[in-house]
């Protein structure tokens, strides 16, 4: 069993390549459900997830692990699915945001034995309320306007004042107020001094959580300050206070009686649609409100009836901490009007079909208004990555999930096309029911390859649902920065460039989708110019394979022949452009730097001259640069030493050269085992170069004449002669054979201490520097003896390879 762990471990090592993928920076608003995106691949599949953990870290602390002994949380609002882990999704599910949610989120992923983690920044935002205070005016009159933008996160924000459209100067901002919950609270002030009735005043706020500014436009309310309206004024505080007295002591007996009566409670007034995770209020009023009256929000759910503990008493800072608790209760007095909200989230699970009771009590007396929460929409959130599969043959498989709805009721529709032009798809949808009594639907839809292929083609799905306003929708292309299967280049190889010589160069691509690679080669010559390089072109080619995993790759090959005069210090450049690219890839060698190799063409030369000296000739053509180091060698049984040379270049329109090396030594060095060597080494060759000359070599072999027989006569002494000249160096080996007559024995040979027969040979220096013999045997001719017997002739020099033989055939008397 352990032998097969580590044999398991060590196959992953080797194939199992993994990727991670968090894009950053990621927002929402507070108070909703999100998804912190992070998606991950191997090349292998399936996913194996006993060799899988997750690991997410907040602010540099653990605060959610996944491996196969299971899945732990340090915060219940945080979780992943376990069944989307398979598909290669371990984003970060995080319910009822906070601020403090706000921060750096670290996913590591560990596929055995690799690990790869990304770190993203996770922004929380929070939209402001704006409020107008301090609209009543004077007229003529310097008067201050206060805009209030409360419960906004972060703190940087904008507020401008317009009057009729035109912005006005100089307003003056406090210092952001920070409340215990994170958000903010600040104030804006403008001094104006009003004249004109009709004129429209705006507070506009911009602030990074709004898609618009948030904008309130207002009229003044003015006030009399004239000296006669104070005066009434004052006449009637008299009369009112004396009638106040008189009637004082009968309307306190009666009051008590009456309080218990006098109260109305209107109905409760709330949203005609609830939807759910949006904070809502119900707001209840009483009016002819008596001074003790208490009241007290009821919740009835199955038949049970619960009293809502009270939060809130309407200090500001308590209504802004309310989004952090299931229920808050703010009321507050007007006068003898009173008024009662009821804050919350409204929530499938927890409040259909709950019953909201607002009770107002005054001594005994009670008053109920109710409000029933009969249906509570939940608006689809799409949380989860799209997810794209590639099928076969050739089709891309595109699969969203909408989460968290209610009612089930929603219409899916999937279009696609280029511009404006859409055409429907059909689709598969498959429904789950949530726990917390929600739905979700996974929709798919395929596209063959072949759409693709156009980078201007989108695919759209869009909902529509009770929950909202508008239809909701995504676009999708293969330019979305999650669409995988971009191209990837690797880079050039450059190899070694020779002039006159093919070079192939290779840019390899893979893992792409769809089949629709364009590739151009272009050359950058030594001084920055760009050109496409056709003149010199053998071949260009690009043949695609399709992958295992539905991918495609390909080979993009160039031959060329390169040229000392184009080609030196240029570079080329492989673009490659597909539709998911909005840039072509390009991938470049090495500033190519072209040699050309020595041409060894035609054999060594060797000649004499006239000063006793052997000249060899050595000629090697068409190589750069010109730097060469060529050196020769005399080598014998007694003798090993360098001879001396002279090179001659020449500089051909190509640039490339030509060298002519003459090495000489003396005659008088040559024997038999002499050996001349020369050796070349250049820097475009690999190992260097050599040609040894020895004997043999030579262009003075032995030219070998006829033998020469003069008339015989009996008793007379006769010469056979044997020239061989042309021959070089010094001494060439003379053998004569005599052959029996009559007899097929092998001729015997005529030794120089035979009485007989004397052989002589007389050598010759000639004119060209060659030598030359003249061989003669001399005898006594007998015919009892020397009729119709053969004379043989048997020539040896170092430079044969084997001796050459004259033969007289047989002679005798004519």
């Amino acid at each position: 069993m352990i032998i097969f762990f580590f044999c398991s471990l060590l196959f992953f090592q080797i194939y199992a390549a993994l990727d991670v993928f968090a894009p950053s920076p990621q927002r929402t608003l507070v108070a909703n459900d999100t998804v912190l995106t992070c998606t991950f691949s191997v090349d292998k599949l399936p996913l194996d997830l006993n060799f899988l953990a997750i690991l997410w870290t907040f602010q540099g602390k653990n605060i959610l692990k996944y491996d196969y002994k299971g899945f732990f949380s340090q915060d219940p609002r945080m979780s992943l699915s376990v069944n989307s882990l398979e598909k290669g999704n371990a984003s970060l599910r995080v319910s009822n945001v906070t601020i403090s949610d706000g921060g750096i989120y670290t996913c590591a992923v560990i596929y055995s034995p690799e690990k790869k983690e990304k770190e993203l920044s996770f922004e929380v935002l929070a939209k402001p309320l704006l409020s107008i205070l301090g609209t009543k005016v004077r007229r003529n009159t310097e008067n201050t306007l206060t805009c209030m933008a409360t419960g906004f996160y972060p703190p940087d924000i904008a507020i401008t004042w317009y009057r009729d459209g035109e912005i006005l100067r100089n307003p003056l901002i406090g210092k952001p107020k920070l409340y215990n919950d994170g958000t903010y609270q600040v104030n804006s002030t403008v001094t104006i001094t009003p004249t004109n009735d009709d004129n429209i005043f705006s507070c506009r706020i911009q602030h990074d959580s709004l898609q618009e500014p948030l904008q309130k436009d207002f009229k003044l309310i003015y006030e009399e300050s004239s000296s006669s309206v104070i005066t009434a004024v004052c006449v009637t505080l008299v009369l009112i206070v004396i009638a106040a007295v008189i009637g004082y002591l009968m309307w306190k007996r009666k009051a008590r009686r009456k309080d218990m009566k006098v109260f109305t409670v209107l109905d409760i007034e709330g949203p005609t649609k609830l939807i759910a995770g949006e904070e809502t209020s119900l707001c209840c009023r009483v009016i002819k409100c008596p001074e003790k009256i208490s009241v007290t929000w009821l919740e009835k759910r199955g038949g049970e009836v619960n009293e809502i503990p009270k939060f809130g008493d309407g200090d500001k800072e308590e209504e802004e901490r309310l989004l952090d608790t299931q229920y808050g209760i703010i009321s507050c007095r007007d006068g003898t009007n009173y008024t009662s909200s009821l804050k919350f989230r409204p929530c499938v699970a927890k409040h259909k079909d709950v019953t909201f009771i607002c009770r107002y009590s005054c001594g005994k007396e009670k008053k109920d208004k109710t409000f029933q929460c009969r249906v509570i929409h939940a608006r689809p959130q799409l949380l989860q990555p799209v997810s794209r599969n590639l099928l076969v043959p050739g089709m891309l498989k595109y699969s969203v999930t909408l989460e968290k709805f209610y009612p089930r009721d929603i219409k899916l529709r999937w279009t696609h096309g280029v511009g404006e032009s859409h055409e429907a798809l059909s689709s598969k949808e498959t429904f789950t029911e949530d726990p917390d009594g929600t739905y979700s639907v996974q929709t798919e839809v395929c596209i063959p390859e072949e759409l693709l292929k156009d980078p201007e083609f989108k695919v759209r799905v869009s909902w529509e649902h009770k929950s909202l306003q508008t239809p909701g929708y995504k676009d999708l292309s293969i330019r979305d920065s999650e669409y995988a299967w971009n191209p990837v280049v690797e880079d050039i190889q450059t190899p070694s460039v020779f002039h006159d010589t093919p070079l192939t160069l290779q840019c390899n691509i893979s893992e792409y989708f769809p089949d629709a690679i364009t590739v151009t080669w272009l050359r950058r010559s030594e001084d920055q110019e760009l050109c496409e390089d056709i003149d010199n072109t053998v071949s260009c080619t690009v043949i695609p394979k399709r992958e295992a995993d539905n991918t495609y790759s390909c080979t993009a090959s160039l031959i060329i022949i390169p040229k000392l005069t184009i080609h030196q210090g240029a570079e080329y450049i492989c673009r490659v452009e597909h539709p998911t690219l909005e840039r072509p890839i390009e991938k470049k060698t090495a500033r190519l730097v072209v040699k050309a190799i020595p041409q060894f063409v035609d054999p060594i030369e060797i000649t004499m001259g006239d000063s006793s000296r052997v000249y060899f000739t050595l000629n090697l053509q068409k190589f750069y640069p010109e730097e060469i180091e060529i050196k020769w060698r005399y080598e014998d049984k007694d003798r090993n030493y360098e001879i001396s040379y002279k090179n001659h270049f020449k500089h051909h329109k190509d640039l490339t050269y030509d060298v002519t090396s003459i090495g000489d030594t003396s005659m008088a060095s040559f024997t038999d085992q002499f050996k001349v060597s020369v050796t070349w080494k250049h820097e475009s060759m690999n190992v260097l170069e050599t040609r040894t000359l020895t004997i043999r070599d030579l262009p003075w072999h032995p030219h070998v004449g006829e033998i020469v027989i003069p008339k015989l006569e009996e008793n007379k002494k006769v010469s056979l002669t044997c020239t061989i000249s042309r021959y070089f160096p010094d001494p060439v080996h003379v053998v004569w054979f005599r052959k029996e007559p009559g007899t097929d024995s092998d001729p015997i040979i005529i030794q120089l201490s035979d009485k007989d027969y004397k052989v002589t040979n007389q050598t010759t220096r000639q004119k060209d520097r060659t030598w030359s013999c003249l061989s003669s045997l001399t005898f006594t001719y007998l015919s009892s003896r020397d009729q119709a017997g053969e004379f043989i002739c048997k020539v040896e020099h170092g430079s044969l390879e084997n001796p050459i033989e004259r033969r007289t055939g047989p002679i005798g008397l004519e």
